[in-house]
């Protein structure tokens, strides 16, 4: 077992139940989603651990294709600095403004995790909108609010 095992014992990596859109201007659709990384160790608690971080998001269409809509890369800096240990959220809280507004109703995160020993972590997860009946039916408007996608 190497040193940086015992000083930070990841195993997996997570998408937290906290991740959600970003909606700050309170006009219909979102500006883009806040997704939040919690590193586990063997036990599933959190550990906070110096690493550098991606996010991709993808759209997935009515067929189940994937589409890019953007990357967000981040330095062990700007992981540093997002890290949040709060009651309702804990872990790297890492806001994603669109680079891409999504036409499609669902999205999917992957996330990665590279910890400066050189260790990867990968995470994933699906999320889908729900439109409210008081706005418009329009593709600008589909990505209005999101929630986890159960499987």
């Amino acid at each position: 077992m190497c040193s940086s095992d015992l000083l930070y014992p990841v195993r997996s990596l997570v998408v937290g139940r906290s991740t959600a859109p970003i909606d700050e201007d309170r006009l219909p659709g979102d500006e883009g989603i806040q997704v939040v990384l919690e590193p586990r160790d063997a036990d599933g608690k959190l550990q906070r651990a110096p690493a550098s971080g991606s996010v991709t998001i993808l759209e997935v269409d009515s067929q189940g294709l994937k589409s890019p809509i953007g990357t967000w890369d981040y330095t062990p800096e700007q992981m540093r600095s997002s890290w949040k240990q709060g009651l309702l959220t804990s872990g790297f809280v890492l806001n994603c403004l669109w680079q891409a507004s999504p036409k499609s109703d669902r999205v999917k995160i992957l996330a990665s995790f590279t910890m400066e020993d050189g260790r990867r972590f990968e995470a994933e997860k699906d999320l889908r909108s729900e439109e409210h009946t008081s706005e418009l039916q329009s593709p600008c408007n589909l990505v209005c609010r999101l929630l986890l996608e159960k499987k």
